[in-house]
Order: C-alpha cells, then structure tokens, then sequence
C-alpha cells in the first residue's frame, strides 16, 4: 500500500478554516460547528490517501478542489510527499472574488 501524503497547512489555510468554522459556531452553536470540523477531518484524511481523488481546477491544473459541503470547498496542491492545503473558500462568497476563478 502507498505511504499517505502529509497535509501542510498554508497559513492561508488556517486563515480560512478559522473563518469557515467561526460562522456556523456563531450561528447554529458548537455541535454545528464540529460537525462541519469532523467532515473537514475526513475529507483531509481521504486527500492524504488518495490526493487525486478530486479534479483539478479548470486552468490550473496543480491546483485541485475538494467539496467539503455545500457551502465550502478545500483548495490544494500535490507535491512530492505532501499535500499542501491553500484555502477553504465560502462557495456562497462572490465568485469573481475566488483566486482560482469562477470553479
């Protein structure tokens, strides 16, 4: 069996996750939020088994996109023995505003 890739956290990613997770917890409270933490945990776990899993991003194809629910997806990169993670992006931002373009 293949040796799983490490995730590596960008602190764009840690950036990002704080503010994905902060939201529901302010809302909906603490088990909405680690719920959303939990399916995170999960998806991260099956990108460092099986890295591509998901598709690349249209034009930027080391960059791939991970859907963690509806309203978040999971921005990462492949590298040799990693996998670093970029960002989680908020699909109900603005996509213009996403720097991978309009996935």
């Amino acid at each position: 069996m293949r040796k799983p890739h490490q995730a590596e956290w960008t602190n764009k990613a840690i950036d990002t996750y704080d503010d994905v997770i902060t939201y529901p917890y302010q809302i909906w409270g603490f088990s909405v939020a680690q719920k959303l933490i939990d399916q995170i945990d999960e998806i991260i776990i099956l990108i460092e088994q099986n890295p591509t899993m998901y598709p690349a991003v249209p034009g930027f194809q080391q960059i791939r996109k991970a859907h963690i629910s509806a309203n978040i997806s999971l921005y990462y990169r492949i590298k040799v023995e990693t996998v670093e993670l970029l960002y989680f992006w908020n699909n109900r931002r603005n996509p213009a505003d996403n720097p991978f373009g309009q996935t």
